[in-house]
C-alpha cells in the first residue's frame, strides 16, 4: 500500500508488484516537483 498526501489530497494505491510500486512512486514524485515549479 502506498499513500501520498499532497495539498490536502490523499492518494492511496495498492500494488502487488514491488517494481510497479517503486516506479509509480518515482513518477508521482517527479510530477509533484514539476507542479511546484522545482526544477
Amino acid at each position: 500500500m502506498v499513500e501520498y498526501v499532497y495539498q490536502g489530497y490523499r492518494l492511496n494505491m495498492k500494488f502487488l508488484n514491488e517494481f510497479m510500486r517503486v516506479e509509480c512512486g518515482e513518477i508521482l514524485k517527479e510530477y509533484m516537483k514539476l507542479k511546484r515549479g522545482d526544477y
